[in-house]
């Protein structure tokens, strides 16, 4: 810090030296000049004058000349006015002298006294010719134009004229020669300005660039390394929030709304979305946006319609029309970013980012890449996570759920019951013969029968109805909030429609079957879930018993006689 601050001191010294060694130089040439500027001035007015004075002596003479051709009065008053003209320039002439300075501008002395004696004799031979002119306007009067012409022919006023321009003409170009010689030591204290406060800024300039790098040296390690912790702290802040909030869902669709919050998040000024892919892999969805109002984005899209998607990396759409665009996006001059969503070499889904133009792009980017690496880890593990519980809690053949799930929406719905006070019932479910169906048509046939039947509950039965397959071909389903005679009546109902269900299997229809049913209800017939299967059970037994294809509710007596062929492996 001390070394520094010896630093900034010398160099902040000798930036003050020279800017008083600037200041001092730039009067100095302010000065010279302005004494150069008041000689350049002197010299236009000498000059002007000395072609003034010429045009005015050739104007006198034209107007005396004229009066004494033409007689004309007017040309008298005319000749007065300049002849008076004429007598104020003699008078500046009289007074007028050469300085040391403008002297020096001459190469030799003796050129020095003839200018000196001509710019004397200029005022007498002024004056003698004016009293030529008048001279020749009083003979005109008193003896008339046979006595002027006679002072014409003398020549003496041309003699006189010729000395006047000869002078003159001399004047004019030591006046000339002065100007030039002011013009370029004005040109050259102008440079020499120019060149000093170019020099002395650049050194200044150099100086405040090293006062800044010694200080910016000394400052931004820290702030660098200050700067560096900061941000990767946020960064590592967002993703571990935005992993962990992925990965507290339990399916892909819960994620929605946190892929929309860190969306808007990330990009304020960017509308996006993010697309996820369909188990049948020909189609992604949109499964959230945001500021896509302007332009909404498309949904679904073929895997074909992204660049990025066949190329299985980030593609980068600029605007200018270079780059091939991709057919789900919006026709605009905009800048678009296509990212891939992939695990282990696996399309997870699309993140599309449509960016202002504003906006720095490869900023964009990087944030873009970071938040798709560890969506597409997220979503693959929701994936897996998805497909494992799946497998635990559905049946392979029919995807209905199996026992496993069944014990814990049983608790869970008896629990709920017993809160609000409201009835659960349970049907149970076994299709007829189905032994005897399997050694006749094949067990691919019987495999073909489980799953339409699963098909056909799944599409009779309501939305909160739980559908299982409790074993071979015996099906179970809970239904909240149905009593013992609802259950019944649309287990009838399912009974009855059943010979509408038409199975075909390998181009041939299969015959139809039917189906018995038992019901059991809480809380008349049992207070848990297994006194409820048992019950429920029992009444299939029974129904079994009674001749198959009915339906039977559960009752104290339901234990009676039971048909021997319910035990047979015909079923």
């Amino acid at each position: 810090m001390l070394t520094l601050q010896r630093t900034l001191l010398v160099l902040f010294s000798t930036a003050l030296a020279i800017i008083l060694l600037i200041t001092a130089g730039a009067t100095y040439n302010a000065k010279e000049q302005r004494h150069n500027y008041e000689l350049s001035r002197e010299g236009y007015q000498r000059l002007l004058m000395m072609e003034t004075l010429i045009v005015t002596m050739l104007e006198a003479e034209s107007s005396q000349r004229a009066f004494l051709i033409t007689g004309d009065s007017l040309y008298l008053n005319e000749y007065q006015a300049l002849r008076e003209l004429l007598t104020r320039y003699r008078s500046v002439l009289e007074n007028l002298e050469l300085r040391p300075s403008y002297r020096q501008n001459n190469n030799s002395v003796s050129g020095q006294d003839n200018i000196e004696s001509n710019l004397l004799e200029l005022p007498s031979l002024i004056t003698t010719r004016l009293e030529l002119l008048d001279e020749g306007v009083l003979i005109f009067q008193s003896e008339g134009a046979d006595a002027v012409a006679n002072l014409i022919r003398s020549s003496q006023g041309k003699l006189i004229m010729d000395n006047i321009r000869r002078i003159s003409s001399a004047i004019t170009a030591m006046a000339r020669d002065s100007l030039e010689d002011r013009d370029l030591i004005a040109e050259h204290n102008a440079t020499r300005l120019i060149w000093f406060l170019a020099a002395g800024a650049l050194v200044n300039l150099l100086l405040l660039v090293c006062a800044f790098a010694f200080t910016s040296k000394s400052l931004n390690h820290g702030r660098s390394l200050m700067l560096k912790l900061q941000s990767t702290s946020d960064e590592i802040a967002s993703v571990n929030q935005l992993s962990s909030s992925l990965q507290s869902c339990n399916t892909v669709s819960d994620s929605a709304s946190i892929l929309e919050h860190f969306g808007r998040q990330l990009f304020p000024h960017s509308s996006g979305g993010i697309y996820l892919i369909r188990a049948s892999r020909n189609l992604l969805e949109l499964a959230t946006s945001w500021n896509d109002i302007d332009s909404p984005m498309v949904d679904p899209l073929e895997p074909n319609d992204c660049w990025a998607l066949r190329m299985g990396k980030t593609y980068e759409i600029n605007g200018d029309g270079q780059n091939l665009r991709c057919t789900h996006l919006s026709d605009t001059d905009r800048y678009h970013l296509c990212l891939p969503l992939m695990a282990q070499s696996d399309i997870v889904g699309l993140f599309s980012i449509e960016v202002a133009e504003d906006t720095d792009l490869s900023e964009v980017r990087i944030r873009a890449e970071m938040m798709a690496t560890h969506v597409s880890a997220s979503l693959a593990s929701i994936n897996l996570r998805e497909a494992l519980r799946h497998q635990s809690i559905r049946d392979p053949l029919t995807g209905l759920f199996n026992r496993r799930y069944l014990e814990e929406a049983m608790e869970r719905e008896i629990l709920r019951s017993k809160r609000s006070q409201s009835p659960i019932s349970v049907m149970m479910i076994d299709i007829d013969r189905f032994k005897l169906f399997n050694d006749t048509h094949g067990h691919q046939a019987g495999d073909a029968v489980l799953t339409e039947f699963a098909e056909y509950l799944r599409g009779h039965l309501r939305a909160e109805d739980i559908v299982c397959r409790y074993g071979g071909e015996e099906f179970l389903v809970v239904m909240p909030g149905v009593d013992a005679v609802l259950a019944q009546e649309r287990a009838e109902s399912l009974r009855q429609n059943l010979v509408t269900l038409k199975v075909h299997f390998r181009g041939q229809s299969l015959p139809v079957f039917t189906a018995s049913f038992g019901i059991s209800s809480f809380p008349e017939h049992g207070q848990s879930t297994e006194s409820l299967i048992r019950s429920a059970d029992a009444a299939l037994y029974l129904a079994k018993g009674s001749g198959r294809n009915c339906v039977k509710i559960s009752s104290e007596n339901n234990v009676g006689p039971i048909d021997p062929e319910r035990l047979t492996p015909e079923g």
